[in-house]
């Protein structure tokens, strides 16, 4: 049997187990299997057999002491060689044939190449061994070198797929163990050495794939950057550039009807956004004149206003005026003792008549009230323009209980006045008749008499059906101070007759 057999045929698969050899010469058989001849010596006393054919290379065996490594789990480098120990085996009894120095690589149709039969090792390949006797055995420690055949073949076959070839041309190359079915220490050597450079390799692998991405990350450049921002900016403004250009041809389109024959050449020319403009600026013209024509009306009903109370106070002073003159004529009277004043008033004035009937009817009252009645008024009242009378009266006590009693002069204005919780009324009969009571010339008078009339001293207003409440209190107000002044003046005269 050559060396080749012993191997079987180079395919792509794991080998098939090599078939042991018979030795010769009564010697114990090696466990390390040995490469020999093509055809086998007879065995002393057993008939030379025809050796079985060796079985197909089955997809993987159970008892295959090197499996076949994928291809994706290498990649390219330079192997290194390295030199380890191996564990000392029992060496055969004989020297055995030493295994062909050159492996078979596979072909690419699968088929073993036959080797060239035995060749004469390489000092710096050669494996030594030792003899072993039968009652001795000496151990050496045995220098394995890395097959140059494998390294020759993994040098030529780059990458991953060549890599895998290798190690399979490597297994299938190396001798086997036949310490009991186990890995020999070349195969053990060559495993470890597989194993780093597959290290060393996914190393490299992720180095280079950190050198890619950063490739990749500086792949574009500060121009690159800059032109693309310049590009999404010119697609913004054509964006915008095409909205406003749609947007006008809308209004175009809208204002089309009024460019016919016959129209006015301005008309098609105001857009809806200037017609708009002018629109707003007209609206704020208006609401200028409307502001401006509320404050002349308001200027205006404030000078009325003016004008009425400059009226009022002009009637005022004259009335003021006459009443003055009264006064002055009743002091006149009284000063020479006259009779009162309404004896001697002329005849057809106001309170006059011709009638001496009138004339005893008003003295009668005049006496009855001491209440004089010097002029009367009539003015249009604000609502309904209802007549609103204004009396001016004198109040003088008789002059027979206290002849330097004082007189007191006031007004007594006839009105006509919503109730206080309504402003607004719909009817005369819902006015209600009211009198107010206004004292004048008082500025005349003395304080201390001025102190003495209490609530007379200014003005108020009651309604008209109290006037004989009104005319009770006024009576008892200056009949309580002519007492008072009495009672004074009494005291002083006794006390000046006790002196």
């Amino acid at each position: 049997m050559s060396d080749s057999d012993d191997f079987g045929g180079m395919g792509p698969t794991t080998p098939a187990a090599p078939t042991r050899s018979k030795l010769s010469r009564s010697v114990k058989p090696s466990s390390r299997a040995e490469a020999g001849p093509s055809s086998k010596p007879a065995a002393s006393g057993r008939k030379k057999g025809k050796p079985p054919p060796p079985p197909p290379p089955p997809p993987a065996l159970e008892d295959s002491d090197v499996q076949e490594i994928d291809v994706d789990d290498t990649a390219t480098r330079d192997d290194e060689e390295s030199v380890i120990t191996v564990d000392p085996s029992p060496p055969p009894a004989t020297r055995a044939r030493k295994p062909s120095s050159r492996a078979e690589s596979s072909a690419p149709s699968g088929k073993a190449a036959k080797g060239k039969g035995k060749a004469k090792a390489a000092p710096a390949t050669s494996t030594r061994k030792t003899t072993k006797n039968d009652d001795a055995m000496d151990i050496d420690e045995v220098q394995v070198v890395a097959d140059p055949v494998v390294e020759d073949d993994m040098e030529g076959n780059a990458g991953p797929a060549g890599v895998a070839r290798a190690i399979n041309a490597a297994a299938r190359s190396k001798p086997k163990a036949t310490n009991g079915g186990g890995p020999s220490a070349k195969e053990v050597a060559q495993a470890r050495k597989l194993q780093d450079r597959i290290r060393r390799l996914e190393a490299e692998n992720e180095q280079l794939s950190k050198q890619l991405e950063e490739v990749h990350q500086i792949r574009e450049t500060e121009p690159e950057a800059l032109r693309r921002q310049q590009e999404a900016q010119y697609l913004a403004q054509i964006q915008a550039y095409e909205a406003a250009n749609k947007e006008l041809t809308a209004q175009v389109a809208r204002n089309q009807p009024l460019m016919g024959p016959g129209r006015s050449s301005i008309l098609h020319l105001i857009t809806q956004e200037a017609a708009d403009d002018q629109m707003r600026a007209l609206m704020k013209e208006k609401d200028q004149w409307k502001s401006a024509a509320h404050e002349a009306e308001k200027k205006l009903r404030t000078k009325d206003q003016e004008i009425g109370e400059l009226e009022q106070r002009q009637k005022e002073i004259t009335f003021e005026l006459k009443l003055e003159i009264d006064r002055n004529k009743e002091l006149a009277d009284k000063a020479n003792r006259n009779p009162p004043p309404s004896v001697t008033r002329g005849q057809g004035t106001i309170l006059g008549s011709n009638d001496p009937k009138h004339t005893e009817v008003i003295k009668f009252y005049e006496d009855l009230t001491n209440l004089l009645v010097v002029n009367i008024k009539a003015n249009t009242g604000p609502r309904f323009k209802l007549d609103e009378w204004s009396l001016t009266c004198i109040y003088t006590p008789s002059i027979t209980i206290n002849p330097r009693s004082k007189s007191l002069n006031f007004v007594l204005r006839f009105c006509h006045d919503p109730p206080t919780n309504q402003e607004d009324v719909s009817s005369k009969e819902e006015l209600i008749d009211t009198v107010h009571y206004v004292p004048v010339e008082l500025d005349k008078e003395t304080p201390e008499f001025v102190e003495k009339l209490g609530f007379l001293s200014g003005p108020f207003t009651f309604e008209r059906d109290q006037l004989s409440v009104f005319l009770k209190t006024l009576r008892d107000n200056i009949d309580n101070m002519d007492a008072e002044e009495e009672e004074g003046s009494e005291g002083s005269d006794v006390s000046v007759e006790l002196v």
